[in-house]
């Protein structure tokens, strides 16, 4: 599963779960592939992602590093930034791991 993925998911749609979201990552195997950076497609996904929660889930996975608290405005003009939100979202693929819910 790519952290993009993770980005998207809730546990919503459960009995008794208001909330669903985020779901906390306990990861047992974690995979790094290359992809071809995509600075479109990276700017684009930007706006549709929870900033907080995508950065939470990389440093639950070990990934966290370079990633800012929070997004800066200006985000499209930092090519470098751009480029760990590739990685993040794209190069990292949890093979094995956990989630669990973490608000009902």
């Amino acid at each position: 599963m790519k952290l993009l993925t993770h980005n998207l998911l809730s546990s919503k749609s459960l009995k008794n779960v208001k909330v669903g979201y985020p779901l906390r990552i306990v990861a047992k195997d974690v995979k790094i592939s290359e992809k071809e950076f995509n600075m479109e497609f990276v700017t684009k996904m930007i706006p549709k992602l929870d900033w907080k929660v995508l950065v939470e889930a990389a440093i639950q996975i070990g990934h966290g590093n370079g990633l800012p608290e929070q997004l800066v405005d200006d985000y499209e003009e930092d090519e470098d930034l751009l480029k760990k939100i590739h990685h993040i979202l794209m190069e990292v693929s949890l093979t094995v791991s956990n989630l669990f819910l973490m608000k009902y």
